[in-house]
């Protein structure tokens, strides 16, 4: 491997951005470098001041030639290059995550249809395979969880308005790598046991126990506590934001069954409705209806109402895309018409046809809003890995129904091309050849159709092609039976089989992955579930004064310090008082001692031992002086001596 080198000297030394030439394309020496792996070439380049690589813009709608993908991927792996990540990037892990997002989109676009998605896709796994590194370098809990969180400027509030939300971690980097689709990172055993952490506060202790007996306890608790004594709790939030009985529905896990079960009971109150209110005479309501349905609408008003909180704490493009939001959203609406009908109807007149077209779309949403209420099943260690590889074969059974339905109107059509002059036939009409073959999938004698009198009048004598009807009929009903019967149905049989042997070798970290997803919207989801979420507390009238005490600095360096000091003062033999920018060098050198890039004899950044005191005062000393001076991040690569580089 060599290379043509096109240097220049400036000042006596050597241009480190010199480029040269290697298979037939320019490249430079840091690209070199960081494709190779090679840290030590790379810290030296950029100690001699290396510019950082650019990332490669692909022209969209414009076919590549062979010299552009190479150009590409070059790049593309030099910056994912552990190397290079460690050494050119201030924070490695939020570098992985944004590379990780270019390289998906890159892989999915059209441009790259067919051709370097392999290569990408290495790419990915190296990227996923980095950050689980270094996770695995954590120790302790406190440690991942600063990791979790990352470089967040959030800030604790302090006194007056800790009351008004819940102190939860800001977890950033999980909410990061889960949008980038890092399910191997997201899925690391120390990720889960601290998110499990989080998930489950504030719950009662004895509710993990095993034994039917504890679960049928738990159960009967969610019950009381989150169905029957809901209107109270709801009311004493509204009125006392800042008790301290609030933390009972403030736990994420909390919100998330107060959310069910107000799904569930909209869902049956609607059912209850269509059932024992029925529409008096001429399509009017009465007025204990009137009364009843004008609740539902408030009800529903207020499910469409957490979903906008939703839109503004997760973001459009995150929560539209997801498919169910959408389904949700479109059934709230259609119920929220229906039920607008039937209370105008005494007083603007309504088409019976427009109700019906309305009751019939209800109908539909029912239907829906039952199999949206399985998505609570993914946090169940039972029904979540079944439901995550269902999901999966959700791609393949949409692919596999558009080839079927084309091979089941093609001969639909050969019936129906066949048969139209033939009135007494089941496949004289297209409808009705559809149908009539969808029977013969599901086992149905449909053979009966194919029996018809048919006479032709010529000009001399009459015959009677009714023999001869018979026989092409039963030949395309031969083929069609072959064809969407045994191999189609065993080819669907197949393919199915084949996704779930592949899903089944996978499946704790798909699952694990999905379950976290879940977990992190509940985090900083709204407190109190619908019909209740739409009465205003407290809490929003001294929202403004928790931001003039957030604006005031001196207020909230008194609080960190405060905090930290505690913190310092409780355990301060462990790096729970340390900040992400203050861990990520220990981290990072954890990283290079257990790939064998350095000796722990050459750690000369942020030594461990430095943050470890015996004596608590100390410590306490050492907290707040973090606080005012914060210690200067060096990068990774300056844990090597520097005085013993060789010159390039």
């Amino acid at each position: 491997m060599y290379i043509f080198p096109l240097v220049t000297l400036q000042r006596g030394t050597i241009n480190v951005d010199c480029v040269g030439i290697r298979q037939r394309r320019p490249v430079c020496a840091i690209e070199l470098a960081a494709t190779n792996n090679d840290f030590h070439m790379v810290r030296l380049l950029a100690e001699r001041g290396a510019s950082p690589l650019k990332k490669p813009g692909f022209s969209k709608g414009m076919v590549k030639d062979v010299n552009e993908d190479e150009k590409g991927l070059g790049v593309y792996n030099a910056l994912c290059s552990p190397a290079y990540l460690c050494t050119m990037q201030e924070d490695p892990l939020s570098a992985a995550y944004e590379l990780s997002s270019d390289l998906q989109n890159v892989q999915s676009s059209r441009d790259n249809s067919g051709t370097s998605q392999e290569e990408y896709a290495r790419l990915l796994t190296q990227l996923s395979k980095f950050a689980v590194d270094i996770v695995s370098c954590c120790k302790t809990s406190d440690e991942v969880l600063t990791i979790l969180n990352g470089n967040s400027n959030l800030t604790d509030d302090c006194h007056s308005c800790e009351c008004l939300e819940r102190n939860t971690a800001d977890l950033r980097m999980l909410k990061m790598a889960a949008e980038s689709k890092m399910k191997d990172f997201v899925a690391h055993r120390k990720c889960q046991t601290v998110i499990r952490k989080e998930w489950l506060s504030d719950q009662p202790s004895w509710s993990n126990r095993d034994g039917i007996g504890w679960t049928l306890a738990y159960l009967s608790y969610c019950f009381l506590v989150y169905v029957i004594l809901m209107p109270f709790l709801a009311l004493h939030y509204i009125i006392a934001p800042c008790s301290s009985i609030n933390r009972v529905i403030n736990a994420p896990k909390s919100k998330y069954i107060t959310n069910m079960f107000a799904n569930i009971q909209f869902i049956v109150a609607a059912i209850c409705i269509h059932v024992l209110l029925p529409p008096g005479s001429g399509g009017s309501v009465s007025v204990t209806s009137r009364v009843v349905v004008a609740l539902m609408i408030i009800f529903d008003l207020a499910l469409i109402w957490m979903e906008v909180g939703h839109i503004y704490i997760q973001g459009t493009r995150y929560y539209f895309g997801n498919v169910w939001n959408w389904v949700h959203i479109f059934v709230l609406l259609v119920f929220l018409l229906n039920y607008s009908l039937q209370i105008v109807n005494g007083v603007v007149h309504v088409s019976r046809m427009v109700f019906t077209l309305v009751e019939l779309i209800s109908g539909i949403c029912l239907v829906l809003a039952c199999l949206r209420l399985m998505r609570y099943w993914y946090t169940s260690t039972v029904m979540g890995p079944l439901l995550c590889i269902l999901t999966a074969m959700l791609g393949d059974i949409i692919r596999f129904l558009c080839i079927f339905g084309t091979v089941v109107f093609s001969f639909a059509l050969g019936f129906y091309y066949v048969f139209e002059q033939c009135d007494n036939s089941a496949y004289s009409e297209l409808g009705s050849a559809v149908t009539s073959i969808f029977a013969t999938v599901f086992g149905l004698d449909t053979t009966a159709g194919l029996s018809v009198d048919m006479v032709i009048n010529d000009t001399t004598r009459t015959i009677n092609m009714s023999r001869h009807y018979e026989n092409v009929g039963y030949v395309l009903y031969s083929a069609c039976g072959i064809t969407v019967v045994i191999v189609m149905i065993n080819i669907c049989i197949a393919m199915l089989s084949d996704r779930y042997s592949r899903m089944k070798k996978n499946i704790e970290v798909e699952w694990k992955y999905t379950r976290t997803k879940i977990w992190l919207d509940y985090m900083n989801f709204p407190i109190l579930p619908a019909p209740y979420n739409i009465i205003p507390s407290i809490a929003c009238l001294l929202f403004p004064f928790s931001k003039f005490c957030r604006s005031k600095p001196e207020i909230n360096k008194t609080c960190e310090i405060e905090k930290s000091a505690k913190g310092s003062h409780n355990n301060p033999a462990d790096f729970s008082t340390l900040t992400y920018k203050q861990l990520l060098p220990i981290i990072l050198n954890r990283y290079a001692a257990a790939k064998q890039i350095a000796t722990e004899e050459e750690f000369i950044v942020v030594p461990e031992h430095n943050y470890i005191r015996e004596n608590e005062e100390l410590g306490k000393q050492i907290a707040l002086k973090k606080i005012s001076a914060e210690p200067e991040i060096r990068p990774v690569w300056s844990i090597w001596n520097h005085t013993d580089s060789p010159n390039i």
